[in-house]
């Protein structure tokens, strides 16, 4: 049975907004980061460019994360190749409880999912999902298809397995809009 549930315009801009918060925190600790096209940000999985000793590298930030509730794609909803799978160096979790964006090498990332999740079967109740391939595929998509994703639930503890894991705390300052000076939050 397929459940009727299309991304709402109202979901979208939510999503969107959830985003778009996780970006400006991320730029506030990373200001000369570059900000990508709508079509490598779709298709390579790529938010932000670095450059850092002469390379170029990109970030994919997932934005808003619980720290016992860590999603992590190995499919997207049309069953293309998920965000793990992309062309982005660094993967940057934002999880507020921490304060800050934990950060890992995607492919580090990547190997120790292909390792650590059990994918022998698929399950659809989210509560099933911790280290097991989830689907919505009982879900319609905003198109009236079935979503194909693959995804899985993981934590903080378990990105902390990732030999690269680092936490980066957000910045305490920021630019006050009209004149331009730096403010500290804790002042």
């Amino acid at each position: 049975m397929i459940h009727n549930r299309n991304i709402t315009a109202q979901r979208k801009r939510k999503v969107n907004e959830i985003d778009r918060m996780a970006s400006d925190r991320y730029l506030r600790i990373w200001p000369n980061a570059k900000k990508s096209d709508i079509s490598t940000d779709r298709f390579d999985h790529i938010d932000f460019w670095h450059t850092k000793d002469g390379e170029t590298f990109g970030v994919d930030i997932k934005g808003n994360k619980l720290p016992s509730e860590i999603w992590i794609e190995f499919k997207n909803v049309n069953g293309d190749d998920g965000w793990m799978y992309g062309k982005a160096k660094w993967i940057a979790f934002e999880i507020p409880d921490l304060g800050g964006f934990a950060l890992v090498l995607r492919e580090e990332l990547k190997d120790w999912a292909e390792k650590n999740v059990d994918t022998s079967e698929i399950v659809t109740q989210k509560w099933k999902a911790y280290k097991r391939i989830y689907s919505r595929s009982n879900w319609k998509a905003h198109d009236g298809r079935p979503q194909r994703d693959r995804i899985s639930m993981i934590t903080v503890h378990d990105l902390k397995e990732v030999p690269s894991y680092r936490m980066v705390k957000y910045s305490t300052t920021y630019k006050h809009p009209a004149n331009k000076t730096t403010l500290s939050l804790e002042d």
